[in-house]
């Protein structure tokens, strides 16, 4: 797996590939509304502007694309991986990655909103439950657990 800083020209194809995987991964804990109130907010113009704002990255394997990333201060959001390589050890190596950049920006600790989803992933790789969290994304209010890892 190669990861590389997202460019506003990777931004139409990030979209899509974030919408599919939510489309694949999310659509069983979600009403339909929010599943596209969350694909609205990952559209080409909004990614963008993340990756104007955030250090986005993405995840290519054999020259495609496999999983993204971003990183806002202490703040990880966007982690997907596509939906068919769960459990292969790739979005491990990902947040592994996001993770030894954070600590040689000198911070302290990450913290996450994560998913129902991903709650579990999380939990594995050492994040600790500190809350829930109400986000409103396109109209639509999602609870998910803040979560948050002390790095080394």
């Amino acid at each position: 797996m190669k990861i590389r800083e997202a460019k506003t020209s990777d931004a139409k194809m990030i979209s899509k590939f974030i919408q599919k995987c939510v489309d694949k991964i999310n659509y069983k804990k979600y009403t339909s509304n929010q599943i596209l109130a969350w694909k609205r907010d990952y559209s080409e113009e909004k990614i963008n502007e993340k990756i104007k704002k955030r250090i986005f990255f993405c995840a290519y394997d054999e020259g495609k694309l496999i999983g993204t990333i971003c990183l806002d201060k202490e703040y990880i959001y966007g982690m997907y991986i596509k939906s068919n390589l769960k459990r292969k050890g790739f979005g491990k190596e990902l947040l592994k990655f996001v993770e030894d950049y954070a600590n040689k920006l000198g911070m302290k600790k990450l913290k996450l909103n994560a998913t129902p989803v991903a709650k579990r992933f999380y939990l594995k790789q050492g994040y600790k439950v500190i809350g829930k969290i109400k986000i409103e994304m396109g109209g639509c209010n999602f609870i998910e657990t803040l979560m948050e890892k002390k790095l080394k």
